[in-house]
């Protein structure tokens, strides 16, 4: 009995990681491929404010973060999120972290980000209407969106070390929306990050 819920749950994890490779979610998008658009939605934000996606851009890149207190990658990322919307918020860089806790748990949320003193904007997705409208199947799951709203990277899970691709993504996105200008917030170079 013990040997088939081994491998049962081999079975399941097997069959995810498929659905998820067939589905493409594995693999980055590459940067400036047409037909790439973010789709557009509205959520609020910890203190109710509707926010929508498309009425940031042309501001600069997006980060879309979707995430849960529940969810341990997600919550190792978090911080390297932080440092990132730290980094590159004066030269227009948006992170949105989508929280996908369910109506039971974004109680936790607001506590969560102020204990973590965590200043990028949250969104409250608690029915996962826009994880399912992006077709993810959990979290992390990460976006870099253009100012234009063009998908130029996503990637499922997170392990150390990708935070560093997210901010080659947020460069190339600024060097290509004319946003790396001299003496702005990228001292010491803008190439790698």
């Amino acid at each position: 009995m013990n040997a088939w819920k081994k491998t049962k749950g081999r079975i399941w994890v097997m069959g995810l990681f498929l659905a998820a490779l067939v589905a493409g979610f594995a693999l980055p998008a590459r940067a400036g491929e047409k037909g790439l658009k973010a789709t557009d939605f509205s959520l609020k934000d910890l203190n109710g404010d509707l926010v929508q996606l498309s009425e940031l851009y042309g501001k600069g890149p997006i980060v879309l973060d979707f995430w849960a207190t529940w969810c341990k990658p997600c919550v190792k990322e978090l911080p390297h999120m932080n440092q990132i919307y730290l980094d590159y918020r004066d030269r227009g860089v948006e992170v949105l972290a989508i929280s996908e806790d369910s109506p039971w748990s974004v109680s936790k949320v607001k506590s969560f980000i102020a204990g973590n003193r965590y200043e990028f904007r949250v969104l409250l997705d608690t029915n996962g209407d826009v994880l399912r409208k992006y077709g993810l199947l959990g979290t992390p799951y990460t976006f870099v969106i253009s100012a234009e709203g063009d998908i130029l990277y996503k990637h499922f899970g997170y392990r150390p070390g990708d935070e560093v691709t997210v901010r080659e993504e947020i460069e190339k996105a600024l060097a290509v929306d004319g946003g790396d200008e001299p003496g702005e917030a990228g001292e010491g170079g803008s190439a790698g990050g």
